[in-house]
């Protein structure tokens, strides 16, 4: 049986899929099966990933589906997993070459369900410092893994075995797919969390995405969290994490949320979402600023218990104001 499973969505990335192949073929780790899944591309990256298949058969296997998104790609790939754990990678990004060593070592011999790496952010305008995006040195239990770890997909593995048994998959068609495929999965874990602290992820802002071009798209964060909600209600999951679940909740969209939506520059749309946002958060967590972990003495928290639609308006003013 391989060790790890790395399923790689593809999708109109030929500036950046080689980058990002040849990071995988450099890996000191044997053992690997990376899952090359090409999700409808209308560039030359679905040529050039067949390419490393048909040069690479032992390392690499490449399926093609129709255009479903980054999502629908992902658990494509999840059909065809062999390794032990599973990882995820994103085909404009790479990976340092000691990368899956590294995760692997630390799985204690197959008795961690998560393992997590640290990972550095980069833009593509050389000019632009990277910076490494750190995690706390440990977890307590998994209500402060719900608060605290960062959710991204991709500087993970996870236990195959797990994801099988419960079904744990993307939601199509959505962003912030990654929030959704993490809170899936936190409550079905019961061993151990394991964090490598080094950056091994090189992650790629581009100036072209979705997320650094706002739109209302991002209002789908809160369809993500309801689901969330539905979900761990439907399946009984513990009351203490249905509790952590509500307090990010309202970080979440009380923090970096908020200044992505005082980025757009339709001040009536800006001010529509703003509304929108209160009004659901209120809606999905009456009682949030009750919230257990309010109390504990914070900048965040004061600023938690501070916020209201008056000051979000103080807010909104002041940055774009800075902004102009």
């Amino acid at each position: 049986m391989k060790k790890i499973s790395i399923i790689v969505p593809i999708y109109n990335v030929e500036k950046y899929i080689e980058e990002c192949l040849d990071s995988l073929l450099a890996q000191t780790l044997d053992g690997l099966d990376i899952i090359l899944v090409n999700d409808g591309t209308k560039d030359l990256s679905g040529i050039i990933a067949r390419k490393y298949a048909e040069t690479y058969p032992n390392l690499f296997r490449y399926y093609e589906k129709e255009n479903g998104g980054l999502s629908d790609a992902r658990n494509f790939g999840l059909k065809y997993v062999q390794g032990v754990y599973t990882a995820f990678l994103d085909s404009d990004d790479y990976v340092l070459p000691n990368t899956y060593e590294m995760l692997w070592n630390n799985t204690l011999c197959g008795e961690a369900e998560v393992v997590e790496c640290e990972y550095i952010e980069f833009f593509d305008e050389c000019e632009k410092k990277h910076s490494i995006r750190k995690l706390p040195k440990r977890y307590k239990d998994k209500s402060e893994y719900i608060i605290k770890s960062r959710v991204n997909a991709w500087n993970k593995l996870y236990r195959s075995d797990i994801l099988q048994r419960y079904n744990i998959c993307f939601p199509k068609g959505l962003l912030f797919e990654d929030v959704f495929f993490y809170f899936q999965l936190i409550p079905q874990l019961e061993r151990k969390i394991v964090t490598v602290h080094e950056g091994l992820i090189m992650y790629r802002q581009r100036s072209g995405s979705i997320m650094n071009n706002t739109t209302k798209r991002i209002m789908e964060i809160h369809t993500i969290f309801e689901k969330i909600f539905d979900y761990y209600k439907c399946n009984s999951v513990s009351k203490e994490y249905l509790i952590a679940l509500e307090y990010k909740y309202a970080r979440t969209i009380l923090s970096r949320f908020l200044f992505m939506i005082f980025k757009i520059e339709d001040k009536s749309m800006r001010d529509v979402m703003l509304n929108e946002t209160w009004s659901r958060l209120n809606k999905n967590c009456p009682n949030w600023k009750k919230n257990p972990n309010m109390h504990r003495c914070t900048i965040r928290n004061l600023y938690l218990k501070l916020v209201n639609p008056k000051i979000i308006g103080m807010m909104e003013f002041f940055f774009c104001k800075v902004r102009k």
